[in-house]
């Protein structure tokens, strides 16, 4: 059995997850307690970034098939890898896989939100996750 992976962005999102693996998954809230998520260098998407007192919020997506982690490595791109970090669910510590940004990230990068995320670039992320997954 595979590592749960923690999303901390886009895939924090219903419908882009549904549009990257092709289905819904197992999905528990959890956090990344020294992280916090920004914006990825010129993008409009995020990365994470230590920072001591801070805590990403996320979901564990667990159940996740070597093909699910195919078309989840195929959206990320060569912009991030995937590592594990430990997070919390609730007050259990579990290690877990995520997608860690390969750019240099400034410390004084801003806040990324979800909420503006959707607002802004969702309408159009979607159409190019659903192309890249009709391939």
């Amino acid at each position: 059995m595979s590592q749960p992976l923690f999303v901390y962005g886009t895939l924090m999102d219903g419908d882009m997850r549904r549009a990257v693996l092709g289905r819904e998954t197992a999905l528990f809230r959890a956090e990344a307690p020294g992280f916090r998520t920004v914006f990825f260098p010129g993008r409009v998407y995020p990365a994470l970034i230590a920072t001591e007192g801070a805590s990403a919020v996320g979901f564990l997506l667990d159940g996740l098939t070597s093909g699910d982690f195919d078309a989840l490595d195929r959206y990320e791109e060569d912009e991030y890898e995937r590592r594990p970090i430990e997070v919390l669910e609730g007050t259990h510590r579990l290690l877990a896989q995520t997608y860690w940004p390969l750019a240099s990230i400034p410390a004084d990068s801003l806040p990324w939100m979800l909420e503006d995320w959707q607002r802004n670039h969702k309408v159009r992320a979607l159409v190019e996750a659903f192309e890249v997954h009709s391939r």
